[in-house]
């Protein structure tokens, strides 16, 4: 039986990719592994180091080659689908493991806390030159990730850090959860809170490359465009909302939900744009159990982000 998958995403990593492979070789390990590298057709010499490093690793590390770019999502998809261990992590390709016990570390906690789904902890912020930069990564300073710390913007730390049950096996939670082009970090925290306890250590054990110019990572590709931003947020929040309302019947976070819904709903409503998306989130709206406290704390918190906004100019 695998104990851990270890999940590495390639694309345009040449620079970086042998730096996160050698992380994972540091690794003190006490279970059984296996590591899922795969190389998505990128347009630099990634493959190549790849098949380099290929005969001289350990046979729990299996690389599969993409006969066609599959882009992030449907690799990593893929991936986890391929995934066996008990616990699953994700080695971003320009990312690396600086702490040789880290895997250890996280494995034997959540083999002796079977109440928590998740282990996380703090990261290094570094740049394309492995220097370390200042950049307020928002993971959670706390000794457990709450559902108050996902509604303040918080991670339980970046997704390098997080040792997770393998939620992508056996049914484990409902992790239907589409939510576009936002954000999967996002997406996992929610699903992970929502169904059980994350533990945060306040050490950093991992190096995040923050890198704008190049590579896969979402601060590399992401646009800046703020329609998009604002149709994206609203997809987001729609389907929070909706997954919560049907596996969940906690008030308090139906309410905070219905809150966030609506405020990105009202962002776009004068916008000529997705017609078909608002109708359908109108009907969600129309539905809210109290519409006039939502609509209040809603503009309430429309007036928090322009005022936070004002003051930092």
């Amino acid at each position: 039986m695998i104990d851990i998958s270890i999940v590495v995403a390639v694309y345009n990593h040449e620079k970086y990719i042998e730096k996160a492979i050698r992380s994972i070789l540091a690794q003190d390990i006490c279970f059984k592994y296996e590591v899922l590298i795969g190389e998505d057709c990128s347009t630099d010499k990634s493959r190549a180091v790849l098949r380099r490093m290929e005969p001289s690793l350990p046979s729990e590390f299996k690389i599969f080659y993409r006969n066609y770019n599959l882009g992030i999502v449907n690799n990593f998809r893929d991936l986890y689908k391929k995934s066996r261990g008990r616990y699953i992590i994700v080695l971003e390709g320009d990312d690396y493991w600086c702490y040789r016990y880290k895997l250890k570390e996280q494995f034997l906690f959540l083999e002796s806390n079977k109440e928590y789904i998740a282990i996380a902890h703090n990261s290094n912020i570094v740049d394309e030159n492995d220097k370390e930069i200042y950049f307020e990564y928002p993971e959670c300073k706390n000794s457990e990730y709450t559902m108050e710390d996902f509604f303040c913007d918080y991670l339980p730390g970046q997704t390098t850090t997080i040792l997770m049950r393998n939620i992508y096996k056996n049914n484990l939670i409902d992790e239907n959860l589409d939510v576009g082009n936002y954000p999967g970090d996002r997406r996992i925290a929610f699903l992970l809170v929502f169904n059980g306890k994350i533990k945060c250590i306040q050490e950093k054990w991992s190096s995040y490359r923050y890198v704008t110019s190049s590579g896969s990572s979402f601060s590399a590709t992401r646009s800046n465009d703020l329609l998009c931003s604002r149709i994206d947020s609203l997809v987001y929040w729609k389907s929070l909302y909706r997954y919560a309302k049907k596996n969940s019947n906690n008030t308090w976070l139906l309410d905070k939900l219905e809150v966030r819904y609506l405020y990105w709903f009202f962002s776009v409503l004068l916008k000529k744009i997705a017609p078909n998306l608002k109708k359908e989130c109108l009907i969600d709206i129309l539905k809210f159990r109290n519409k006039s406290k939502v609509l209040f704390w809603a503009i309430s918190f429309y007036l928090k982000k322009r005022i936070g906004k004002f003051n930092e100019k």
